[in-house]
């Protein structure tokens, strides 16, 4: 038997309509257990939420919310976040400046920027001494950044770097 056109036309056609018939088919088992979800939730809600059964109210997504009024103590955190930032880039620059060894001005650049971070620390501690109180991760963060500025600061006048 000679294969031909006609016959391939015809088996394509015929799988076409094979697959169309059991997407409709599962589309249609889908949009009907929809509709009898959907039945029995208005049957449940009462004739009270019927207009807007399975729809969440507006107001209640996160993202909605992304500029809304921050608490004051949310305000505090944040603020203290981003000087903990500030300092972890006061931490990259003081690493960098110690990476070229042997230029005294680079280490006393590396010095200057150590003194401002140790400063900008115990600003953080005298601005917000409740902090333990309010935010005890805040607080470990802070006392870290302390304890690495002070370790930093007894190496250095000791010569390490030299």
């Amino acid at each position: 038997m000679k294969i031909t056109n006609d016959h391939v036309g015809a088996v394509e056609q015929q799988e076409a309509e094979r697959t169309a018939r059991k997407t409709s088919e599962k589309c249609g088992m889908f949009g009907d257990l929809l509709a009898r979800e959907l039945d029995a939730m208005r049957q449940d809600a009462g004739p009270a939420q019927v207009e807007g059964a399975g729809v969440k109210p507006l107001g209640t997504s996160p993202l909605l919310h992304v500029n809304a009024p921050v608490a004051p103590n949310q305000q505090a955190e944040r603020t203290i976040m981003d000087n903990i930032e500030r300092l972890l880039g006061e931490w990259e620059e003081y690493a960098q400046r110690l990476e070229t060894p042997g230029e005294e001005a680079g280490l006393k650049d590396a010095y200057a920027v150590l003194a401002r971070i140790g400063g900008e620390v115990e600003r953080i501690k005298t601005e917000n001494p409740d902090l333990a109180s309010k935010n005890p991760e805040l607080k470990s963060l802070v006392d870290e950044m302390e304890i690495l500025s002070v370790t930093e600061t007894i190496k250095f006048n000791r010569g390490d770097y030299v």
